[in-house]
């Protein structure tokens, strides 16, 4: 038996006991969907390996620079069930019980070789579970007091390759020069054992192996008489007799021949310290986590030519992905390119690339191009590339290594030509290095069931986000859900539906089945909510919820920590609240303009109704409102229906861009609300969210739908109004005056400018200068709104950025937008204007 076996006992019952433990990934507390706690966070899904979980919170995973690989050895190979994972000790030929110590990074524990047993079985060797690149081995033997260094040894490493049986194909990488007494650490540079790349960082290889080559035995350390009989029996070592002579010489003698010395004739007994070899630690130190293992699992791919592809990725050395890298006749695809999905993003700066094992395979890929990729996407839609390495000749050391500035990476792809000949090759294993937490990561939630139909209202989350950090969460919502099955044979394979029903009783294991989300009927992510205490946007009420959650990161050294999430809903005032505006389209930009926004509540026996309406338009939209209008869908849609002037209703205070209309009473039951407002559109359009309300819990909203059935009669179905395409940037720009008298008689003192910027509906800058007529800028002001489209008006007082006068004489008062330098823009106006005293 080994120890392997021995690790992965406490592994099973440890994992066993959280999953029983296991919760729902969210609690509810009150009005509240609560999640917090590493429990919680553990029942989220996200790709294999990508997010960080501890009693603190979520956040990215980190990828470290340094590994020591020993002490997560029993994880691998990844993917495994537990009971097949191989890393750990693999065997020991002595003191097997206590071997897996070396591997538990706490040098207070220790393998400590049998002397006892014969010499040739004082060894114990590890198995990483996979192949690691490693630039450092060290051994760590126990504390000064505690135990004694091995008198000699040597470290042994090997790859699998050429493995028969259990023995495997060691090669020599450190040993003691001479005997050792007292030094307890040591360290052994590592360097490639195959034909490698000149700058190739340390060896690959899997299994470790330790040997003890010599012990003093019952010979450690000579004590007194005193200090012997106060030993313990097993440290008790060996005891010499000596004889001397008349000169004083002594020799050794046994003990019985000593007793029957005269005592004239009796030497010196000298008293040992029995050896306690003991290996606290050992360490594989490597350049890294490699990230390409689990790329699998996390939902990455390898595409292109060859066979196995996906063994490049699987840890094993034995196994590869075999290229043709050459025929013997012409190829009828000369060009052809490897693809690589990592399955998640990562900060990356080296690359190893192993060949196959079996040197009949070749060896690894020569002439080739290599770009890398973050996902992001050229104008015509495919990946852009970053080129990092070519290499031109078929023929190429065996260990490859590629290394480049630290940057975000998801692809990897290899363009390579093939040629004329026989040349084969591949990869055993790709290796990917680096540093930093992951870029971006994505988190969601599981199916949130509220029981009956909710009113969703605010997202809230506890975080730490230093600069350079993101957060985004976005929900969907639905109230419909499908049954999953999922079908298994009594071995625990999975088997379809089919094959399941074949099955003999006796070969039936369990079913499973799992509510999952209806696509059909449930609502779209939302647009991402960037800010705690947001109001949730996506439809309700509704009875199923799930969230979803993206941090990312621009700092490979800082990473949002995600402590709490909170979801809070209510019960709602009406069953649904549907909307539509009309009209959906308007004649002209910038002028004035009346449009209609309908509300029909749907009222359950036992809603409480609504008498509140907020509406909120995008980009800052300015809305006024006219009137309000109640009554049956016809009749408000025809324009009538009993008119609610502002003497009747209250508008409270809000922004420029909303409107908060309290009525008079609670909506009746066939009533539909037409709130007539007057706006004016700059950009390509504006979209408006619409909310309803309760004055006994004023605050609480309830979100307006769009949908067609709110008003039949309107032609609609949706919550946007679009303007007719047109000049895009800058128009309609006036002066109140040419010339500027800056002197402070309150007349032409300061030059009022005033402009529209249409259709620009992202975030731009708007930047008005003056200037000389030498083109010396003496003036700026920059405005920068989240939505560049509307209104502007700028104040020259006649000064210079310092605030003082400018001299008298002829300015030019130029105006620019930001618009990407698109050729249909009107990006910059320009005036001239007169500065006299």
């Amino acid at each position: 038996m080994t120890s392997r076996h021995w690790a992965i006992w406490t592994l099973v019952v440890v994992l066993g006991c959280r999953a029983a433990v296991a919760q729902e990934g969210y609690a509810i507390q009150g009005n509240r969907i609560v999640t917090q706690g590493a429990d919680q966070w553990h029942q989220w899904i996200f790709p294999f390996g990508t997010v960080d979980i501890d009693s603190e919170g979520a956040r990215p995973h980190f990828v470290a620079s340094e590994l020591n690989a020993c002490l997560n050895a029993y994880r691998f190979p990844l993917g495994a069930d537990e009971d097949e994972k191989e890393g750990g000790i693999l065997a020991a030929g002595s003191g097997l019980a206590g071997a897996a110590h070396i591997l538990d990074g706490n040098v207070d524990t220790y393998w400590e070789p049998d002397l006892d047993d014969p010499q040739d079985l004082w060894w114990a060797a590890i198995d990483l579970g996979r192949i690691v690149s490693a630039k450092r081995l060290v051994l760590r033997f126990a504390r000064e007091g505690e135990g004694d260094p091995f008198y000699q040894f040597r470290l042994m490493v090997a790859d699998g390759e050429g493995k028969v049986g259990d023995n495997l194909d060691y090669h020599l990488v450190g040993k003691t020069e001479r005997p050792n007494v007292d030094q307890r650490e040591f360290s052994f540079d590592l360097q490639p054992f195959q034909s490698a790349d000149p700058h190739f960082t340390g060896d690959a290889f899997r299994f470790v192996q330790v040997v003890m080559t010599d012990s003093r035995l019952g010979k450690a350390e000579e004590v007194d008489s005193l200090a012997y009989q106060n030993l313990p029996a097993d440290l008790q070592g060996a005891v010499e007799y000596f004889g001397r002579s008349r000169s004083g010489n002594e020799w050794l003698l046994d003990r019985d021949a000593y007793e029957l010395l005269d005592r004239s004739e009796r030497g010196s007994i000298r008293y040992y310290r029995r050896e306690q070899p003991r290996l606290a630690e050992v360490e594989v130190w490597t350049l890294g986590e490699n990230i390409s293992l689990g790329a699998i699992q996390r939902g990455g791919t390898v595409e292109g030519h060859g066979f196995n592809p996906t063994r490049s990725l699987d840890g094993d050395y034995t196994t590869w992905y075999g290229l043709q890298q050459s025929y013997t006749r012409e190829a009828a695809e000369p060009e052809r390119q490897v693809l690589f999905d990592l399955g998640a993003l990562y900060w990356l700066d080296l690359f190893h690339f192993l060949p196959p094992a079996a040197r009949s395979a070749g060896g690894t890929l020569g002439n080739y191009r290599m770009k890398l990729s973050d996902g992001s996407l050229a104008p015509d839609g495919s990946l852009q590339w970053v080129q990092v390495e070519e290499r031109r000749a078929f023929r190429q050391p065996r260990f490859q290594e590629v290394r480049f500035e630290l940057q975000k990476v998801r692809y990897i792809a290899f363009d390579y030509l093939v040629g004329r000949g026989g040349n084969r090759a591949g990869w055993s294993e790709l290796q990917a290095y680096g540093e930093g937490y992951q870029p971006e990561v994505v988190l969601e939630s599981p199916l949130i069931d509220l029981s009956s139909s909710m009113n969703l209202t605010t997202l809230h989350w506890e975080a730490d986000v230093p600069p350079g950090t993101r957060i985004e969460v976005a929900t969907r919502t639905g109230d419909q859900t499908k049954v999953n099955t999922t079908y298994y044979r009594s071995d625990g394979a999975e088997v379809d539906k089919k094959a399941y029903h074949k099955l003999i009783a006796a070969l039936k294991g369990d079913s499973l089945n799992v509510l999952v989300v209806d696509e059909e009927t449930w609502s779209p992510w939302s647009k991402p909510h960037l800010l705690s205490g947001q109001v949730i946007t996506s439809p309700s009420p509704r009875r199923f919820l799930k969230t979803q959650v993206r941090l990312s990161s621009d700092d490979p050294q800082n990473a949002v920590l995600l402590r709490r999430l909170e979801v809070s809903f209510s019960q709602p005032w009406v069953g649904r609240a549907l909307g539509e505006v009309f009209p959906v389209q308007v004649e002209r930009s910038g002028e004035d303009t009346p449009l209609t926004f309908f509300i029909r509540p749907v009222r359950r026996v036992g809603d409480p109704g609504i008498d509140e309406v907020l509406l909120v338009s995008s980009g800052g939209t300015p809305l006024s409102l006219r009137e309000v209008r109640l009554g049956s869908a016809a009749e408000v849609a025809a324009g009538g229906g009993e008119a609610l002037g502002l003497d009747v209703v209250e508008v409270l205070e809000t922004a420029s861009d909303s409107l908060w209309v309290r009525l008079p009473d609670a909506v009746g039951r066939d009533e539909v609300i037409a709130v007539d407002v007057l706006t004016a559109l700059f950009g390509h359009g504006v979209s408006f969210a619409g909310r309803v309300g309760n004055r006994d819990d004023s605050g609480t909203w309830q979100l307006v739908e769009a949908d067609q059935e709110a008003v039949a009669e309107v032609e609609s179905g949706v919550l946007r109004v679009l303007v007719p395409s047109g000049q895009v940037g800058l128009a309609d720009l006036t002066l109140d005056t040419k010339v500027l008298t800056p002197n402070g008689d309150g007349i032409n003192d300061a030059a009022r400018l005033g402009f529209e910027v249409l259709r620009l509906d992202g975030t731009q800058a708007v930047i008005v200068s003056v200037h000389d007529l030498a083109g010396r800028r003496i003036w700026t002001l920059e405005q920068v709104r989240e939505r560049a489209s509307g209104q502007y008006e700028v104040v020259w007082e006649g000064a210079d950025d310092a605030g003082e006068r400018v001299p008298p004489g002829t300015y030019i008062l130029r105006v620019e937008v930001d618009a990407d330098a698109r050729s249909n823009v009107r990006t910059q106006i320009m005036r001239l204007v007169h500065v006299v005293y």
